[in-house]
């Protein structure tokens, strides 16, 4: 399947997938696939201008998009992980509806933002 994010799509996708703890074995082999496909390589750093600072990272085009090819069972684990991070926000504050990065992520991948099972479009 294919997933087509810009680079804070990507990089938020990434830090939510290695937040990924107590899964089971399987979970985890998914996980890794994920963190391999959805980790900056030195080249696509290069193409948006990636740099790191003391406080933190940056880039310089924030709206290349991205074309990564993941597995189904993969893409399913980053849809069920992003889905996990909406429902345990919105126990805690309702915070995932008011989060103007998470909204539109939520809404190109066919994620409810009420935290329900994630779902594709298709």
């Amino acid at each position: 399947m294919k997933l087509t994010v810009n680079v804070w799509e990507r990089v938020r996708l990434l830090a939510m997938v290695r937040g990924v703890r107590d899964a089971d074995l399987g979970t985890i082999r998914l996980g890794t696939k994920a963190l391999d496909a959805l980790e900056l390589t030195d080249e696509e750093r290069a193409v948006v201008g990636y740099y790191a600072t003391p406080q933190g990272a940056g880039w310089e085009d924030g709206d290349h998009q991205f074309v990564i090819e993941l597995d189904e069972d993969v893409f399913g684990m980053v849809l069920a992980t992003l889905d996990g991070v909406v429902r345990v926000k919105n126990e805690e504050s309702g915070w995932a509806m008011q989060d103007a990065q998470l909204i539109p992520l939520c809404e190109k991948l066919g994620v409810s933002l009420e935290g329900d099972d994630a779902e594709t479009e298709g």
